[in-house]
């Protein structure tokens, strides 16, 4: 099992759980021996301000010098400065590229309905919805600001109202519709990009595993994976070992990994 996380939610994340703080990521990662992983806040947590997002890597930057000198924390595990957006419209994302040049990479969610027009109310059918999924991952992968994409075609029950098991048969349903040419030639882009498409536990976790198809055209077109948790609280950093068997299964290579280009700030 590949001993990486991308996508870590601090508390400076208002959906994250209070006990997310950096001290304390950085001490449970450590603790499970993990060699690269990044703390990827939401772009409006830092109020799309370019000096408070400078100040908080300037800020974290020394504290994870200060934990090093500690004891407290490992030294050879590399820690990145990421940063979540989302898609707004097809050619408009959440974050300037004055703020992007802040952070050591950008994940972008095409399909944060409690941010995005329309409304999910609108795209209650599975196909509506295949049209808006793939219309919004397409918009993502097309975009400049993007270097990685969050949680594509994945579905949380508790937005649209619905239990696990009523929407991993509505996502099933959604999969069904999409247009599956269409979305092999916007991964053969993604792959021409370098851009990582997000392998997260939570497709687990939500039962829609059927998923793994997407994920099985992923590895087809040669697109690399973005291995990130999505965790919002300390628990939630272990979820990511749910992934290995899938891992496995995909046949995925350390090869096949997408990583943050190396930056010195």
């Amino acid at each position: 099992m590949f001993k990486i996380d991308y996508h870590i939610h601090t508390r400076l994340s208002p959906c994250a759980a209070d006990n997310m703080t950096v001290e304390a990521i950085l001490e449970r990662e450590t603790a499970r021996g993990m060699e690269r992983i990044a703390l990827t806040d939401h772009c409006y947590s830092y109020e799309y301000s370019i000096r408070n997002a400078s100040r908080t890597r300037i800020n974290l930057r020394g504290l994870i010098s200060k934990l090093r000198k500690e004891g407290k924390i490992s030294k050879s595990m590399k820690i990145y400065f990421g940063v979540e957006a989302e898609i707004l419209d097809y050619r408009h994302v959440s974050i300037t590229p004055e703020i992007a040049g802040e952070f050591d990479f950008v994940l972008v969610a095409p399909n944060h309905y409690n941010i995005l027009q329309p409304s999910i109310f609108s795209l209650r059918t599975p196909s509506t919805l295949a049209i808006n999924e793939l219309y919004n991952f397409q918009a993502a992968v097309k975009h400049p600001a993007t270097d990685a994409i969050a949680h594509p075609f994945l579905l949380p029950p508790d937005l649209f109202g619905l239990s696990i098991d009523e929407m991993a048969e509505f996502s099933r349903k959604m999969m069904s519709k999409v247009d599956w040419k269409e979305l092999a030639e916007t991964l053969e882009l993604a792959a021409q990009r370098g851009i990582g498409i997000e392998l997260s536990p939570r497709f687990i976790k939500y039962k829609q595993t059927h998923l793994l198809d997407f994920y099985s055209l992923c590895v087809e077109k040669g697109v690399k994976f973005f291995i990130g948790s999505d965790a919002h609280s300390l628990d939630e950093l272990d979820h990511l070992d749910m992934l290995e068997g899938v891992i496995g299964q995909l046949g995925i290579t350390e090869e096949m990994l997408w990583h943050p280009q190396e930056w010195e700030w």
